[in-house]
């Protein structure tokens, strides 16, 4: 079925700079069966907070490496329906294209949802990369059979890179771009750390 899915993947060109980035976490709620999924939404350029939205949806896919974006892809619809303002580009807490069958979440909320996705993974998966320099802003490019599927990124000196990925309706430089404009000298994206902080919260309540 990924492998079917991933053909619906579009890799596009930017057409404009996104106004407004949103970030994507989901965590699954200590002791119980219940994911919690949070969305913030950001505005370029002054990247200040919109919107941030949450939701609560009972588990029901076990856990399976590589399989992860049945099990979270509910959740992560249910929180999206809830935003009044939707993002020009959503980042997700999760592998695109870096993915053994190039479908990670990013992919497939992209694609469900008919959004421009990337995908900002704090871990690497698979594929083949170098380590990027010491600085911010320093890149290598990660490989998967030969083909670039994601850019490795250091967005802070002294911190693990984030993996770039393509998620739907977007090429890597415009992922690129759109996980680059909202960083502040932390390691994650503005939006996806208002998201991911929240959701931490939420998971140990």
């Amino acid at each position: 079925m990924q492998r079917g899915l991933a053909r619906q993947v579009s890799e596009v060109p930017m057409l404009r700079p996104p106004l407004l980035i949103g970030g994507a976490d989901v965590h699954l709620r200590r002791d119980s069966n219940i994911c919690v999924a949070v969305i913030a939404v950001v505005s370029l350029p002054d990247v200040e907070l919109v919107e941030l939205v949450r939701a609560e949806t009972p588990v029901t896919f076990p856990y399976v490496p590589g399989l992860l974006s049945f099990r979270e892809l509910p959740p992560l619809i249910n929180v999206f329906r809830k935003l009044r303002r939707q993002p020009d580009v959503l980042l997700v807490d999760r592998h695109g294209r870096s993915h053994p069958r190039r479908f990670g979440l990013a992919c497939h909320a992209g694609v469900e949802l008919d959004i421009s996705t990337v995908g900002c993974a704090k871990s690497h998966l698979t594929g083949k990369f170098q380590d990027p320099g010491p600085e911010p802003g320093q890149s290598t490019t990660l490989t998967i059979d030969g083909e670039a599927a994601a850019t490795v990124l250091r967005t802070r000196r002294g911190s693990q890179p984030l993996f770039i990925s393509i998620g739907h309706e977007i090429d890597l430089p415009g992922a690129l771009f759109a996980a680059s404009s909202t960083l502040d000298g932390h390691r994650l994206p503005a939006a996806l750390r208002i998201a991911h902080n929240l959701a931490r919260q939420l998971f140990h309540a």
